[in-house]
């Protein structure tokens, strides 16, 4: 019993995906810049199901797909982008190109910090 409570509340993060996802197949919302949350939670529920196995099943695992930390990483820099994106596209804003130079600033943060700082595979 304690086994299988331990895999519900570590598989709690795909499980709660789950919840807007019935909502976007059964009630299809529409709207300005709505693609980017449906494209978001479907991308979410894709990487946090993939991070999960990989931590249930984590010594059945190759060496290399023992840490998905990297996957963490990818879905906190995919949420920014889609819903930066979604808030830029919902209405228009009087200095929109100061939230897109934020949002590139954000990216090529990104980039430069993944690249020479820090390995995205590791916290």
């Amino acid at each position: 019993m304690p086994d299988l409570l331990d895999n519900i509340i570590s598989s709690s993060e795909v499980l709660a995906l789950l919840i807007p996802l019935v909502i976007i197949f059964i009630h299809r919302p529409k709207g300005p810049g709505i693609k980017f949350i449906k494209l978001y939670v479907i991308i979410a529920f894709v990487v946090n199901l993939a991070a999960t196995i990989l931590y249930l099943f984590h010594y059945q695992m190759p060496e290399w797909l023992q840490n998905n930390n990297i996957l963490y990483n990818l879905h906190s820099v995919l949420r920014v982008v889609f819903f930066g994106l979604y808030i830029i596209n919902v209405r228009t804003y009087r200095f929109l190109w100061f939230n897109k130079l934020v949002l590139a600033a954000f990216l090529l943060f990104c980039i430069y910090n993944f690249s020479q700082n820090e390995s995205p595979f590791f916290l």
